[in-house]
């Protein structure tokens, strides 16, 4: 049984009800319509109260410049004074609060306690238990193949047995992984990290300080990537060898990329390491392994293709095709923070074309933004290219990225439509029309489709503020290519284009026109 977090209403308007999440997910308090918990009829909780973004067995909440505050075990967080606008009670001095099992919220009549259900996984193999867990060997839940193991060990070699933290990895049976301790250890530098992980998580981690030291160093990251091509193994494959890691050709908020070369044919790649914000059990990695196998299914010239991937550790790595061109936010610097519409139409026709094929394909990309548009020459032509399908969004679902919606990542969430936050767990292909449009948006003017300032928390910008129209930012946009952007970037879902296809025509129109 995977980790699993339940919030109960114990007093007020709606008291009785829960809600229990199971994966990633984000829950919205207040009085607005896209609430998850709606009260109408409490004059302290205000429009939007606060965002409480789950991922088992982790909770974060963060007040969203209510007129009251939120209060966490009777103390207050948030809130604003009475002289002050609703603006500066959503400022940034309201950092998100970690909850803990047993937590109390309180907001006006309506009270809320926070349950934290550990996952019942097997200590030695990671596998899922189900409801129950096996007999236990000093209170290591054991599954039953791995129960017999112990069993047959203890009938042959009784002094070897010792409590599962203990037992040193030599004196584990050579076919089985080793015994998951109690402790978190960091994979790079072997300090004991629990104090940087829930309880109730386990799993293979690497911790903030090395994280930070692998992606500031011009060689940390590298080094790190050379071990996983060297020693990771796919259950069907040998051990991934064969690449000679090149330069960085960047880096962000979740990972690094490197140029490499294919050895076997000299083919140049490109190379994404991703670290996990939590620690990773194998179950999880199995599941996200999984999903992103279905990406690499996706072949068409304006996708940049997934050729393998693999893992160790919290640490993921991924072979795709090498762009030599960057990505456009590159060449928007290039053109002064901008692109112009003669070079941007035919980019955004390419795109459209890409996301078509994933869509066709029932892969959404869910990260959409200009970081993630590559530019390619061959043939003495240049071609846009959506990099990073799968990626983010399973990252995301499968908890690796740690908190994203309270955890102010803003380079994603300017490009992220509002119902990414009110359901996250159920994003459409119609989300990724909003954000390719915000994306378009950005290229073409080098703003924002949102007034996201640095006092103003961007989730509370998302859900109270509408998209500006993009000739309001530039007047030079032709009215024809404005109306279509402006159509796609409705944040009722049912008033924009509801596919890709239906948005590429209206554009290719509106660029033709």
């Amino acid at each position: 049984m995977p980790a699993k977090v339940v919030l109960e209403v114990t007093s007020g308007a709606i008291a009785g009800r829960q809600f229990p999440f199971d994966a990633h997910d984000t829950f919205l308090f207040g009085r607005h319509t896209a609430c998850h918990a709606r009260l109408t009829d409490d004059p302290k909780v205000s429009r939007n109260h606060f965002i409480l973004e789950v991922n088992p067995p982790d909770a974060n909440l963060r007040d969203l410049g209510s007129r009251n505050g939120t209060y966490i075990n009777d103390t207050k967080h948030g809130g604003r004074a009475a002289d002050e606008t609703a603006e500066q009670g959503g400022s940034y001095n309201h950092p998100a609060v970690p909850l803990k099992h047993g937590d109390s919220i309180r907001v006006g009549k309506t009270t809320i306690r926070m349950h934290v259900y550990p996952a019942q996984r097997c200590r030695r193999c990671g596998a899922d238990l189900g409801g129950d867990a096996a007999d236990t060997v000093d209170f290591a839940m054991l599954c039953d193949g791995c129960q017999s193991l112990v069993e047959v060990a203890t009938t042959q070699h009784p002094a070897t047995i010792r409590p599962a933290a203990a037992q040193p990895p030599a004196e584990q049976p050579a076919a089985q992984p080793p015994i998951m301790g109690t402790a978190v250890v960091c994979s790079q530098c072997g300090k004991d990290a629990a104090q940087e992980v829930s309880d109730g998580r386990r799993g293979q981690y690497v911790c903030n300080a090395c994280r930070g030291q692998l992606v500031a160093e011009s060689d940390g990251a590298r080094s790190l990537l050379r071990d996983l091509l060297r020693n990771a193994r796919d259950p069907h494959q040998p051990a991934i060898q064969g690449y000679t890691i090149d330069k960085k050709l960047g880096e962000g908020g979740m990972g690094v990329v490197y140029q490499a070369v294919r050895e076997s044919d000299n083919q140049t790649v490109a190379i994404k390491l991703m670290l996990a914000r939590i620690a990773v059990e194998e179950a999880a990695k199995r599941i996200f392994a999984r999903e992103i196998d279905i990406t690499r299914q996706l072949k068409h010239p304006h996708v940049v293709r997934l050729h393998e991937h693999g893992a160790q550790g919290g640490a993921f790595y991924f072979v795709m095709d090498y762009c030599s061109g960057g990505s456009v936010d590159q060449w928007m610097a290039k053109y002064k923070g901008k692109l112009p519409l003669k070079a941007a139409g035919p980019m955004m026709l390419q795109i459209l074309a890409g996301l078509q094929h994933a869509h066709a394909n029932k892969v959404i990309h869910r990260d959409l933004k200009p970081q993630n548009i590559l530019l390619h020459q061959a043939d003495g032509r240049w071609s846009a290219r959506i990099s990073d399908f799968g990626l983010a969004k399973n990252f995301e679902q499968a908890g690796f990225s740690g908190m994203t919606a309270t955890g102010q990542m803003g380079g994603t969430l300017c490009f992220m439509a509002r119902e990414q936050l009110t359901h996250f767990r159920s994003v459409q292909p119609v989300s990724d029309v909003w954000s390719i449009a915000a994306t378009f948006y950005n290229m073409l003017t080098g703003q924002f489709t949102r007034n996201f300032r640095k006092d103003v928390d961007p989730v509370r910008v998302i859900l109270n503020e509408e998209p500006i129209s993009i000739r309001q930012r530039d007047p030079s946009i032709p009215q024809p290519l404005a109306e279509v952007i402006d159509h796609a970037l409705q944040d009722d879902q049912s008033k924009r284009y509801q596919s890709v296809a239906e948005l590429e025509a209206e554009l290719r129109r509106a660029l033709s026109a």
